[in-house]
């Protein structure tokens, strides 16, 4: 019986195996931000444009890196593992922006905890939420949410808020509203309270306006 020979797969074209981790390098990005974006298409949007940072970080750290692979793997005859060194970054990139979407959640707990340094209010009741914002797009969190005036005060003590005179914004700032969401305008004895980290970087400035059972309240968390 004639022996069998071994079939010799063809090695990948390095070019296909330098787009490919030229998208793994910059596709985790853009899922994770896509994810991180309550409104998945302008996240996907935010993502996309920091492609063009992400791609000059491959072209710093990949292109080197394919050189190397090119001079060693040729050197030693080992050109049919050369696609793999290549992939290599963009393989690393996107699983560690995976792991890190999974360690840092875009869940409104996690969120909450992580920026403003302390838990979201016990008893909570109708949550609504929007995220947007990563990268050099600044981020700006909203909540709404209903819990009792103890834990209200609770949430305003941890926080380190101070009260400001509602004028600073007006009954009708958007930046107080959330869809399917009770209007300010339509809340009696609204009360405003606000803190700023100032000096560091980036400056956070955190609001809180409740009415004046303290019952319901908007959150709006934002980065400059």
């Amino acid at each position: 019986m004639d022996a069998i020979e071994p079939s010799t797969s063809k090695p990948m074209n390095l070019g296909v195996a330098l787009l490919i981790s030229f998208l793994l390098f910059t596709g985790g990005n853009v899922i994770s931000e896509t994810l991180r974006w309550t409104d998945h298409f302008k996240g996907f949007q935010n993502g996309a444009i920091h492609t063009l940072i992400f791609g000059f970080a491959w072209v710093m750290y990949g292109i080197p890196w394919y050189l190397l692979g090119c001079f060693i793997y040729r050197k030693r005859n080992w050109e049919k593992h050369e696609a793999r060194w290549v992939i290599a970054p963009g393989a690393l990139m996107f699983i560690t922006v995976m792991t890190l979407l999974v360690i840092d959640p875009p869940t409104p707990a996690h969120r909450f905890k992580q920026i403003a340094e302390t838990e979201l209010p016990g008893n909570l009741q109708e949550l609504h939420f929007r995220f947007t914002g990563g990268g050099i797009a600044d981020i700006s969190d909203r909540y709404y949410f209903k819990t009792t005036p103890d834990e209200m005060e609770s949430l305003i003590a941890r926080m380190r808020l101070e009260p400001i005179p509602f004028a600073f914004f007006g009954n009708h700032d958007t930046r107080f509203s959330l869809p399917d969401c009770p209007e300010i305008s339509s809340w009696k004895g609204v009360r405003l309270y606000s803190r700023n980290t100032g000096g560091e970087c980036p400056e956070w400035f955190f609001y809180l306006v409740t009415d004046e059972t303290k019952t319901q309240a908007y959150v709006w968390i934002c980065e400059t």
